[in-house]
């Protein structure tokens, strides 16, 4: 490519681009029509979906009980800070 060249129309960025990038979950871009098909749902609508949606599917890793015994005293330590 070189100084001064440009990237965005090489084939490699082309097929990258469809599963390296960002895809919005909660932000969709889907025309009017193709969005009221879908159910119409509002945004807080779907961002509260996914919160009880992740919340539901929760699991809370295993600690080694001295890693979790620091943490506690390290956020105690920092609300105590904050306040």
């Amino acid at each position: 490519m070189g100084i001064g060249g440009q990237f965005l129309t090489r084939p490699e960025t082309i097929d990258l681009c469809w599963n390296e990038f960002f895809i919005p979950e909660i932000m969709k871009r889907k025309n009017y029509p193709k969005w009221r098909a879908d159910g119409g749902k509002q945004i807080d609508e779907i961002a509260s979906d996914a919160v009880h949606r992740r919340l539901s599917e929760y699991r809370k890793p295993d600690l080694d009980a001295s890693v979790a015994s620091q943490l506690s005293e390290f956020v105690a330590r920092r609300k105590k800070e904050i306040m």
